[in-house]
């Protein structure tokens, strides 16, 4: 298979069309593309976009004002030797808008294998850090950077220009599948190659111009005479996102619009939030109203629990049945009983326990600014949060309290190590704003050592009973999992052992393998 941005070769429904192809704008993925040279556009069935006549041609995706561009999901036929495609970000800077930015190329050489072409000279940059999984690789003194790889590119993404939470930019490829060999040439006599590795991010160190937002993405390839765009996740506060259903995504002032929330009957219109992996998530909405009685927002959370990955966190509901907004939740990791917590300026006012199957009452007419998910950490269990603009008095298993938040948890003794995914649907609302988005990351434990006669204690906090210790006499050894298993006091775990004999040994602690028990 070859390597291209995003490409994924394979087989494609060529017979299965939804609408007669056009040459002019086409909504498609929740945004509005624009065909390039010759090429025409055709929605198909599950909402694929169709690019025909792509030799000479191909697609532009605008964006609006993306602070950090976009992965596309092209799909195409069998590629060969020769063959590439290439995804151009434009955006402004230096108060120009739609200016090139950088371009991420890729070109199939043939016996699985590509090369990947990032080109950052439209911000004048002359040198590039390489970072292969998050490791950092070494600096390329160019403004180009060509990186040999070869594997199964099928499934793979890339964007032009992503940002990372810890606000530096550049631009990134992923692969579905580690990759046999990464060679990357920091210059011509010093290549470094790597026997594995799926994430590839190249960061320009100089530029000379700073990039306020990408307005579009251009895709064009050469070799395929057609290719098909499957999905699009939009770069916004260091997220992407992907619209559900019949939703568009419009990136305007550091804001996310999220509208077209036609759905009456199916609740499917809405927004998917990918996490990379986060403990807490929380997403500030301007100002949302529940206007009628079949208004309704329904958020749900998908992540790792018990080391199982793609599990369900629930489902919170936000709905309006009779005038007085009700939310209610439902979690198959606590499908008996609710503890829900009200809080005001963020200090907590008081909790409830509520059988799962009722519902917690909002007073007046407050509007919701603010849905939250969360998994297990020190501070908190697993659940969802709600934030309203206003104090409200919240009425929960016939008690009453008042506040400004509300957290919908599940007790003890359940598990949730992370969040992959966020999904807010709704039904009868037209549309909502995403203002803003934060997102905590776990922590790694730290081991204490308690000595005492004869023995030690190992401590470390552990929510989610992830870990155990290993030992070794001496470093040159390899590290064994020690025999006895950990004791869980609460969240702590511990580890008794023998000090009694002469000599040294290390311990550390290690994460369990998904699977393990």
């Amino acid at each position: 298979m070859a390597l291209f941005l995003g490409l994924a070769a394979a087989w494609l429904p060529w017979g299965v069309f939804a609408a007669d192809p056009t040459n002019g704008p086409l909504k498609a993925l929740g945004l509005t593309n624009v065909p390039l040279g010759n090429s025409t556009l055709e929605l198909v069935d599950n909402g694929v976009l169709f690019v025909h006549d792509s030799i000479d041609g191909g697609v532009s995706v605008l964006l609006g004002e993306a602070e950090a561009g976009v992965f596309l999901y092209p799909l195409t036929g069998d590629a060969y030797e020769g063959y590439w495609m290439e995804g151009k970000a434009y955006g402004r800077f230096a108060g120009v808008t739609n200016q090139l930015v950088s371009t991420v190329r890729g070109d199939h050489v043939g016996n699985s294998r590509g090369t990947v072409t990032v080109n950052f000279s439209a911000l004048g940059a002359t040198r590039l850090s390489v970072f292969v999984d998050s490791t950092f690789i070494g600096r390329i003194s160019n403004s180009v950077a060509v990186i040999d790889v070869q594997g199964n590119a099928q499934g793979c993404r890339a964007n032009p220009w992503w940002r990372l939470p810890d606000g530096s930019f550049g631009a990134m490829v992923e692969l579905a599948y580690s990759a046999w060999l990464i060679s990357v040439a920091l210059a011509p006599d010093h290549p470094v190659d790597l026997e594995a590795g799926r994430t590839l991010f190249i960061r320009p160190d100089d530029p000379t111009n700073s990039v306020e937002f990408i307005s579009s993405v251009d895709v064009t390839a050469g070799g395929f005479g057609s290719f098909c765009l499957t999905d699009a996740r939009v770069g916004m506060f260091y997220h992407g996102h992907k619209a559900l259903g019949q939703a568009t995504l419009s990136a305007v002032t550091n804001r996310l619009v999220v509208g077209n929330l036609t759905s009456i009957s199916n609740v499917e219109d809405g927004v998917f939030v990918e996490l990379p992996s986060v403990t807490a998530f929380d997403m500030d909405l301007v100002p949302l109203e529940l206007p009628g009685t079949n208004a309704l927002l329904m958020v749900s959370g998908y992540g790792t629990a018990g080391l199982q990955a793609f599990t369900a966190l629930g489902t919170l509901r936000i709905d309006n049945p009779d005038g007085r907004i009700r939310l209610g939740v439902e979690m198959g990791i606590a499908p008996q009983t609710t503890d829900v917590l009200i809080r005001s300026n963020g200090v907590v006012v008081g909790s409830v326990s509520m059988p799962s199957s009722e519902f917690v009452s909002l007073s007046g007419t407050p509007r919701i600014v603010g849905c939250a998910i969360s998994g297990k950490t020190l501070q908190t269990q697993p659940g969802f949060g709600v934030r309203v603009d206003r104090l409200t008095a919240f009425t929960v298993a016939g008690q009453t309290l008042e506040g400004d938040e509300v957290r919908l948890l599940a007790p003890d003794p359940v598990v949730f190590e992370t969040l992959e995914s966020f999904v807010m649907v709704s039904q009868e609302v037209s549309s909502f704003t995403i203002a803003g988005e934060r997102a905590a990351y776990p922590t790694l434990p730290e081991l204490r050592v308690l000595p005492s006669t004869n023995q030690v204690t190992l401590l470390w906090p552990d929510p989610n009973r992830l870990f155990v210790v290993e030992a070794t006499s001496t470093l040159t050894n390899a590290f064994e999992v020690l025999t006895n298993p950990p004791v869980m006091v609460g969240d702590m775990g511990s580890v008794t052992v023998d000090s009694s004999e002469s000599g040294q040994r290390f311990f550390r602690l290690q994460r369990r393998p998904p699977g393990s028990d």
